[in-house]
């Protein structure tokens, strides 16, 4: 997806790019949610960070804002399933860590929430924050846990594995794997 933005122009380099230097603006259709200026990586005016390292969204947006028939797979720690912002996003998805369909992270996880919702919050609900792709939907597949208390993520690599199958097999066109620093349990 990335390659393709860049191929399309949309995407600035992260060392620095031709983004604009105002503030973010969603296209007029669309609702701005009260945490979008806070977004820095959606159009960046260099108040956080570089100006223009960003992924130009505006531009993406005002091609497409994503497709209901598009479900991004969220492999990571889990998503909050009532999460305000994602709920009605949610399709089914799986637990690889606990064998069943409820991928719902540990209250002390919440990194695949997080995830889901820079991926695909609704957008124009006058809460929390914008997801890239407003139209999509999203596919919770859990496969890693923290012990209470911090520490590393646990995660053996069969769960990857079978996370990659279960997310494709159940319908899933574009995967999320944003994790690093787990303790491989190879089991």
């Amino acid at each position: 997806a990335l390659l393709a933005l860049a191929g399309a122009g949309l995407l600035s380099a992260c060392s620095g790019g031709s983004g604009g230097g105002s503030k973010p603006t969603p296209p007029a259709s669309m609702v701005m949610d009260p945490h979008f200026q806070r977004q820095w990586y959606l159009a960046n005016d260099g108040s956080l960070g570089i100006k223009g390292a960003d992924i130009n969204a505006e531009k993406a947006w005002a091609i497409t804002q994503g497709s209901a028939a598009v479900t991004i797979a969220i492999l990571d720690d889990g998503v909050d399933l009532g999460h305000e912002d994602l709920q009605a996003k949610i399709v089914p998805g799986f637990d690889v860590v606990d064998g069943d369909s409820i991928a719902s992270p540990n209250p002390w996880d919440g990194h695949g929430t997080a995830c889901a919702g820079i991926a695909a919050a609704v957008t124009g609900n006058s809460r929390g924050i914008m997801g890239i792709g407003a139209r999509v939907k999203i596919m919770p597949v859990r496969i890693a846990q923290k012990a209470k208390g911090g520490g590393n993520w646990v995660v053996r690599a069969a769960d990857i594995e079978t996370g990659f199958r279960e997310a494709v097999n159940r319908g899933a066109q574009l995967l999320s794997i944003s994790w690093v620093g787990a303790a491989p349990i190879n089991k």
